[in-house]
This record gives C-alpha cells, structure tokens and sequence, in this order.
C-alpha cells in the first residue's frame, strides 16, 4: 500500500494542484465574460481567411498526431505507443461526453458543442505526452502546433478562448492520471512542472495583451 505520508507523494500531488489552479482560474473568468472569451482582435473580418485557417487548423490536428505517432514509432517506443493510443481514445471518448453535457452554443451559432475544444485536447495531447516522455526540446515543434490550432479555433469563431484551455487542461489531467498509473518511464515533475507553467506564462499574457488593447 503506498504511504500518503510519503514526502515525495505529497509533492507529488501538490504540483498538480499547482498546475490546475491557474488554468481553472483563466478558464472561470474568462468563460463568464463574453468580451474577453470571444475578443474581436483575434478574429478575422476576411471569410477567405477563415476558411484557410479552420482548414489549417483541422489538418495540423491530424498532421500533429500523425506525426507524433510516427515519432514514439521510430524510436521503437511499442510501450509508449500503446499508451498514447490509451491516453487519446478516453480524451476523445471524454472531451464529446462533455460537449453533450454542457451544450454551450459556439460563437458561429453553428451548434452546441462548443466547450471544451476537442481540437485544443487532440492536439494538446500530442505536445505533453512527447515532452513527458522524451523532453522538452524534442516536444517544442508540437507545442509550437498546438497553440496555433488553438488560436485558429478561436479566430475562426468555432471556439471561446476558455473552450480551448478547457481543451489543454483535459489533456494534462489525462496525462498525469496515466503518469500515475504506470510504472514506465517518464520525466521528472519538475521539468514538467516548468513546461506547464511556461504554456500558462504564454496564454496569460496573451489574455492580458488583449485586455489592454481594449
């Protein structure tokens, strides 16, 4: 039986309390204000543009995991393949459960499934199981991907931005519940303690770069 009282179990959950707060905090205060949810200065006044950005965005979430696929595969990583697909399929299973549930019109009127973003999850996904797996570095390009696929969700107006960090934050807590329930490798929680708090570091002053042009 594992000790609660464990020094090292206690940091443990401490780190993902830490990694929850802020993103919570974003997702309650930006979900309850439309004008900062949905701000006119990401949006495009162009319907040409929206149509290649949504477009865009629909294929670097395929591109994203294709590729990461073949990653964790040319390393021979059988093990590590096998609990992506493992992580991926509740994620996707979860993330439409909660579409349904919540029903939250989308800002183009086109339907309610609005939050969370599952192109925000599907994509998130890819960037912190590479980092987690095999390190920061190696996992940029996919955070680089991940966070235009966001922005396009919220530019193209099928999105709010708490749908989209809704999106991310199901992915972490999908990743740290596999983490906790597998002996195999993974990285150390501080590194990606700071990874998490970068990703935050970058959307709180976008959000807040977007308070202050208003």
């Amino acid at each position: 039986m594992q000790n609660n009282h464990n020094p090292n179990f206690l940091i443990k959950h401490k780190i993902f309390i830490i990694n929850l707060i802020i993103p919570l905090l974003l997702i309650l205060f930006t979900f309850f204000n439309k004008n900062l949810d949905s701000p006119s200065i990401l949006k495009f006044n162009n319907q040409t543009a929206e149509i290649l950005i949504t477009k865009i965005g629909d294929k670097n979430l395929i591109f994203t995991n294709a590729i990461a696929l073949s990653f964790i595969l040319i390393k021979k990583d059988y093990q590590g393949l096998f609990l992506y697909i493992k992580t991926f399929i509740p994620l996707a299973i979860t993330t439409e459960a909660i579409k349904r549930l919540v029903k939250r019109e989308r800002p183009n009127k086109v339907n309610t499934k609005s939050f969370p973003s599952g192109h925000s999850a599907l994509s998130f996904i890819a960037f912190i199981f590479i980092f987690f797996r095999y390190g920061f570095k190696l996992s940029l390009p996919f955070l680089l991907i991940t966070l235009f696929i966001g922005y396009s969700r919220i530019s193209t107006n099928w999105h709010y931005i708490s749908d989209v960090l809704s999106g991310f934050l199901l992915s972490y807590i999908f990743t740290y519940i596999l983490k906790q329930n597998t002996s195999s490798k993974f990285l150390t929680k501080s590194n990606f303690l700071f990874c998490i708090l970068t990703l935050i570091f970058i959307i709180f002053n976008l959000l807040l770069l977007i308070i202050l042009l208003h």
